[in-house]
């Protein structure tokens, strides 16, 4: 494309029904559904051929994410990150309204991915709660102990939850899902989550959910097992802290891995967050409240920012501040880099 303008890219939602899904990303972040559907996903920031995002605002509006990138991948991402990821954006952004349990499923790491898939990315993850009901839990991880022998044998008898680290969670909380983690989302969840640019899901069990024509969806329990880590949660009794409790109250940095990091925004108002992004870009998902993105480069007018958005700041401005006449709440992602 000519021309490209640069400026704070905000991106349509591309909505997903599911079976698990419900109505709350209209609750709780203001998303419009369409009627009387189950919608589990919303893509906010998706760089992929079967989901790509278009811009939502000013002069791009309906440009795809990809040609962005493709007219100046540089300008938008960074110069070290152009080099590091030349085909497509990094990370993929979306929001997930678990209504009902979500599947027992794992991800494969890059190594296995890019041998077994085709050249893949494997899949890091992690969440955001933005709501959780009383009780709320997800599974995460098989308890020490457990191998293949005892974990197939529960999977046969529809109890494989006696293996499963269960785990209470509530507004604020971070959950890390690394590769090989064995992990599915309880009931009554709503959150944001920030992964590699990967879709790769093998399932283990769906828990016997049938769709409207009585059909059950596809697993994938040989892929599962290559790829299970069996050991995950007893090394991170070593020093790893999977989940960051608290988030409510916190501010700033809650969760720094090797393929993203995650920071909070809350701001009070009248007050003013500054974001740096001239060595990379950021993206920024505004879960609470609205305000404003400005930047100093010269006419690149403020954005006005509203619960459920999600924008990508590109890296050629430098710099950027979020302002607020109101409370607002912001979740705030970027790939870290070397010496972080």
């Amino acid at each position: 494309m000519e021309n490209l303008v640069f400026y704070p890219y905000r991106f349509k939602s591309i909505l997903k029904k599911k079976l698990w899904g419900g109505r709350r990303l209209e609750t709780f972040l203001g998303k419009k559904l369409p009627e009387h559907e189950r919608v589990g996903e919303s893509w906010d920031l998706s760089d992929r051929e079967d989901a790509m995002s278009l811009v939502d605002n000013g002069p791009h509006e309906g440009v795809a994410l990809r040609t962005l990138l493709d007219a100046d991948r540089y300008g938008i991402v960074g110069r070290m990150h152009a080099r590091l990821f030349p085909d497509r954006f990094p990370l993929l952004v979306k929001y997930i309204d678990a209504h009902k349990i979500l599947s027992l499923q794992v991800h494969p790491d890059d190594d296995y991915a890019m041998e077994n898939e085709n050249g893949q990315w494997g899949k890091m993850e992690a969440w955001y709660i933005i709501h959780a009901e009383p009780h709320s839990f997800v599974y995460r991880g098989v308890l020490p102990g457990t191998d293949a022998k005892r974990f197939d044998d529960l999977i046969e008898r529809g109890k494989v939850e006696e293996c499963l680290h269960k785990m209470q969670v509530r507004e604020g909380d971070v959950v890390f899902v690394p590769p090989g983690c064995v992990h599915a989302t309880g009931p009554g969840i709503v959150f944001c989550e920030v992964q590699q640019n990967s879709d790769l899901t093998y399932r283990i069990t769906d828990w016997g959910r049938v769709d409207a024509n009585g059909d059950r969806r596809e697993l994938h329990p040989e892929q599962a097992r290559n790829v299970i880590d069996w050991d995950l949660l007893e090394r991170e009794e070593e020093g790893l802290t999977p989940t960051v409790s608290g988030g409510a109250e916190r501010n700033g940095l809650l969760l720094e891995c090797p393929k993203f990091a995650i920071e909070k925004v809350s701001l009070a108002a009248g007050k003013v967050s500054v974001g740096d992004v001239s060595q990379r870009c950021h993206v920024v998902c505004v879960i609470a409240g609205h305000g404003a993105i400005v930047t100093p480069m010269a006419g690149v007018a403020p954005v006005t920012i509203r619960k459920g958005e999600t924008y990508l700041i590109p890296s050629v401005l430098q710099t950027y501040e979020i302002t607020t006449p109101e409370a607002v709440t912001a979740l705030r992602f970027y790939v870290p880099l070397e010496g972080d």
